[in-house]
């Protein structure tokens, strides 16, 4: 299987602003972690999270450990092409018995409102299915409009809610 953060690639998706946006992916590494933790635990990142409740450091390091060595979690990691600031995280957790793997983005709070979501999940999601071809699958909360949104504007498509939880698809390419 080829590595699916061998090369970065950038997107100049135009946004609802009149300026266009770069957004470059790179892997995540050690140096991300802190801000992964501190994203994970903004107030309105746990409001739209499946388990609202603070992650303690520790348990974090653990899991972003475990993370870093596990070949079924892929985390990329965007930034904003001019600057280099960091946009957020989106992690894919392969599931190989069911081949499909679940799609989740956490953004930085600093860069929420700038329109760089959907081309950053959009890229990302065009770069792992180099690596990976299966379906990708999300689960949103129903009143999270925005997310659903981006993830049906990339090609994600609802196919069920149960408890609150929209669940999308978006088909492999191999299809």
């Amino acid at each position: 299987m080829p590595n699916p953060v061998a090369k970065t690639r950038q997107s100049n998706a135009p946004t609802n602003h009149r300026r266009t946006f770069a957004v470059k992916l790179r892997p995540a590494d050690s140096e991300d972690s802190n801000d992964i933790w501190e994203w994970r635990n903004d107030p309105t990142t746990r409001a739209m999270s499946r388990i609202a409740t603070v992650t303690s450091w520790e348990s974090h390091c653990t899991w972003f450990a475990a993370a870093q060595k596990n070949e079924n979690k892929v985390i990329y990691i965007g930034t904003e092409g001019e600057t280099d600031a960091k946009i957020g995280m989106v992690r894919f957790d392969i599931d190989p018995a069911n081949n499909v793997a679940e799609t989740s983005i956490n953004l930085n709070p600093a860069m929420r409102g700038k329109s760089l979501s959907q081309p950053f999940l959009a890229l990302a999601a065009e770069k792992f299915s180099h690596y990976f071809n299966g379906d990708l699958v999300a689960e949103i909360r129903s009143e999270n409009s925005t997310s659903i949104r981006i993830f049906e504007n990339v090609g994600f498509v609802e196919h069920a809610e149960e408890q609150g939880m929209k669940k999308f698809r978006k088909p492999s390419r191999a299809r």
